[in-house]
């Protein structure tokens, strides 16, 4: 192989390389998204089901009684701010996704694209090598004759 195809072939493994690594990465800042979007959702069920369940202790019961509209109104304003961050994180996430499929689409495409340009490179030398092949053959034909 020649000097100058050698250099294609590691121009294209370079940008192989560099595509996979930008998908990497964007799979990366998607997981870390989505774990956030988890636990902000988490949180929000956590809020729900306390707002939800009955007192049961005594002194809960009390505590809750005395101090209803305060805690139903903090509650409900963490809760409603939870709901604006899931909200974000969450339109966050598809953005991220979105970025992602992209991503991939385009890492498969530049690898078909390189596949197809170095199966072009190894046609063409097979071409070669072959036409030396049979400039020998028939270099040894003539001498053979000649002797």
């Amino acid at each position: 192989m020649s000097g100058r195809n050698l250099v294609k072939n590691d121009i294209y493994q370079t940008i192989k390389v560099i595509e996979k690594h930008k998908e990497h990465s964007l799979l990366s800042s998607v997981a870390s998204a989505r774990q956030s979007v988890e636990q902000i959702n988490s949180s929000i069920e956590s809020i729900n089901s306390i707002l939800n369940t009955p007192a049961n202790n005594d002194q809960l019961h009390k505590i809750i009684s005395q101090n209803n509209n305060d805690y139903k109104n903090l509650i409900s304003h963490v809760s409603s701010n939870l709901q604006k961050e899931y909200i974000n994180h969450n339109n966050e996430l598809s953005r991220r996704e979105f970025h992602l499929s992209r991503q991939a689409a385009r890492s498969k495409l530049v690898e078909l694209f390189i596949d197809q340009k170095q199966q072009a490179l190894r046609k063409k030398k097979a071409e070669r090598d072959q036409s030396r092949l049979a400039d020998l053959i028939s270099i040894t034909r003539k001498k053979s004759i000649f002797t």
